[in-house]
């Protein structure tokens, strides 16, 4: 296990403030146990400082085995696959690429793409599909779909540069270590005038839940804005098409189970620039992001309190049995 304190991503400032501590590994024990989320002062790009090693992390994620694989078969995948949560992002992208781009056969490059869910929505379509995953088991599940998918990462793999029409990356970029230079090596990958469409969990859109560990996680490595992945994507070289936000979800949320939510999600639809040039970082308020996360840590602090009371009661009574 090696850690190491880095600068700010965005902006590169050393000036950060402690936003909380948080406990956990899932059994990782290579990574350490105690994290601690930083604010740049600065810019406001919230992540870990000091940062766990790049290789650490590919360990991890290469010994997870892909969870649809335990529990659906091929045969009810298929069947069902449609149901998934990301099916209106084909749409979204059908309707939004250049029809000249469409016409061709399109070469979609899905980073981080799980067992292959979403370049399955694309199966029927006028698309050549490549996949890219360090998980093992992710990997040979999708394989088992017919999908194309190569084992790694973007650091480890050798991809052909100016090769890619559309480049998806889903709620991948809050797990790399660096991710201005991933946003670059993805704008390398793409040809000229290529797309790129980002999700990732929303900051500003964060659900706390039974303590803050439950939007806060050791491997998620960063925390996002739509202003900060904003400035990073033009940094990188593109432009940003389109921001927008899928809200939280709380309405189903109780207080004795109030894992039933969903943070909100953050999507950034890009185009490689035409011209690389010189782009400013852009800042967020860290004030105003710190006070909001004060907010939501003191509302749900009676969420965190009744999941402890639930968790006696239900320790008293396995012992009276």
């Amino acid at each position: 296990m090696a850690q190491r304190i880095i600068s700010c991503n965005n902006c590169g400032s050393d000036k950060h403030k402690l936003l909380v501590k948080i406990k956990g590994n899932r059994g990782a024990n290579f990574i350490a146990k105690k994290h601690r989320v930083v604010i740049c002062e600065n810019c406001g790009l919230i992540f870990l400082n000091p940062q766990h090693e790049a290789a650490d992390y590919e360990k991890f994620y290469s010994c997870q085995p892909a969870s649809v694989a335990k529990t659906k078969s091929l045969e009810k995948f298929k069947k069902n696959y449609r149901r998934a949560g990301d099916y209106y992002l084909k749409d979204f992208l059908l309707e939004n690429i250049d029809k000249e781009t469409l016409k061709a056969r399109a070469k979609l490059l899905d980073i981080g793409c799980g067992h292959g869910t979403f370049l399955y929505f694309f199966k029927d379509e006028n698309f050549e599909l490549f996949g890219l995953e360090p998980g093992k088991g992710a990997v040979e599940f999708g394989r088992q779909l017919g999908l194309n998918i190569i084992h790694g990462t973007l650091e480890e793999v050798n991809l052909p540069e100016n090769n890619f029409d559309i480049i998806v990356s889903l709620a991948t970029i809050e797990h790399v270590n660096d991710p201005l230079g991933v946003l670059k090596k993805m704008q390398k990958l793409l040809k000229p005038g290529g797309y790129l469409l980002l999700t990732t969990p929303d900051f500003r859109e964060m659900v706390l839940r039974r303590g803050i560990g439950n939007y806060f996680k050791f491997v998620h490595t960063f925390y996002f804005t739509g202003k900060i992945l904003s400035s990073l994507l033009k940094q990188a070289g593109f432009d940003v098409l389109k921001v927008w936000s899928v809200p939280a979800e709380i309405k189903n949320s109780t207080l004795f189970n109030p894992m039933n939510c969903k943070s909100g999600l953050l999507h950034i639809f890009a185009r490689k620039s035409v011209e690389l040039k010189n782009v400013n970082p852009e800042k967020d308020s860290p004030k105003e992001l710190i006070e909001l996360f004060q907010k939501i840590k003191k509302r749900d602090r009676i969420y965190y309190f009744a999941s402890k009371i639930l968790f006696l009661w239900n320790y008293i009574k396995s012992r009276m049995r």
